[in-house]
């Protein structure tokens, strides 16, 4: 009976039969980590996304080019003795033989159409140059009013033929007549007010 008492004693001292003692720690002595317990999430598993800035493209203003054409300077056309001056390139001088103002800029023939009306469209060569003609030379048409030939049209041409009845309007020392008709004066019968050639 003794010895079965010392035996109890001695068995639960060294925890003898019954379940196996478990540890928590392992054969080498370490302390097993809790399979309950989660990783901590690693803070740099997540990227950080970076703004991106859009530069915007600076605005490309369009650049309209207008081509201007340049043409020839306006040059005055002698509108009768007066001082009255038409210009070349937007007026005629009208000279109404019959009715008043005697000497009128109109804006074109079609408004020096009356009776006894002279369409004078230059009065020297320096309006056939602004009229884009620069070749050309002022030339009157001539029709015999029984005293003499008087200018009934007056406009720049190639040439003024005096066998066609033409007689050339505004020379002076820088325009000087053709061979043809050599002398340069002023005109008393064909176009008072103007210088023509005659032979």
């Amino acid at each position: 009976m003794r010895s079965a008492l010392l035996f109890g004693l001695v068995c639960l001292a060294l925890a003898c039969g019954g379940a196996d003692q478990t540890s928590l720690l392992t054969d080498s002595g370490d302390q097993q980590q809790d399979a309950s317990t989660q990783a901590d999430a690693n803070p740099n598993d997540v990227a950080t996304l970076q703004d991106t800035t859009v530069n915007d493209s600076p605005t490309v203003n369009d650049v309209v080019t207008v081509d201007v054409p340049i043409g020839p300077a306006d040059s005055k056309i002698e509108c009768g003795s007066s001082a009255l001056t038409c210009s070349a390139q937007t007026q005629i001088c009208c000279h109404h033989t019959v009715t008043t103002p005697e000497w009128q800029c109109v804006a074109n023939a079609s408004d020096c159409n009356g009776n006894g009306d002279v369409p004078i469209g230059c009065s020297s060569h320096a309006n056939c140059v602004s009229q884009g003609t620069p070749s050309d030379i002022c030339c009157a048409d001539l029709q015999d009013n029984g005293s003499c030939a008087v200018a009934v049209d007056v406009s720049c041409q190639a040439t003024c033929d005096p066998m066609a009845g033409q007689v050339q309007i505004g020379c002076s020392t820088s325009d000087p007549c053709p061979v043809s008709d050599p002398v340069c004066k002023a005109s008393t019968c064909t176009i008072p007010g103007y210088n023509i050639c005659s032979p």
